[in-house]
């Protein structure tokens, strides 16, 4: 390891916490001589500095995990889940029984059918009984 890594290291430690006297020594003299560890010590208490000068603030509320997504609450608004209502039971009915609808459908169909046949045979007759007056 690179001599001048391991007093930057010690410059790291000192920022946070006493160095020893030897430790301390060490140091105070490899920075006399290097300059490249002199701009880093400097930068380093730069940087603390800047970092204990902004405001402080307090979280609210205290981190914590948060809950799975079925133990969620969810707001919905209330035409919105009328809607989705509406819509499945509009499908629930259209898929209930294609052959019930068909049924109904040529039930409506055939009676219609018959009714006109039966308007028609009776038109003439009931048209000259009308004319008689009977």
């Amino acid at each position: 390891m690179n001599n001048c890594e391991e007093f930057q290291k010690l410059i790291s430690v000192c920022l946070d916490e006493p160095l020893t006297t030897e430790q301390q020594n060490k140091l105070d003299v490899h920075i006399a001589q290097c300059a490249d560890c002199r701009t880093f010590q400097e930068s380093a208490i730069n940087l603390r500095g800047l970092i204990r000068s902004l405001p402080f603030q307090s979280m609210a509320q205290p981190l914590r995990r948060p809950s799975p997504w079925w133990r969620r609450k969810i707001a919905l608004p209330f035409p919105a889940v009328a809607a989705g209502i509406l819509l499945l039971a509009a499908s629930w009915l259209i898929h209930l029984s294609p052959t019930q609808f068909e049924r109904v459908e040529s039930d409506a169909e055939s009676f219609l059918v018959f009714e006109q046949i039966d308007i028609i045979k009776l038109e003439p007759v009931s048209a000259v009984k009308l004319a008689n007056g009977n």
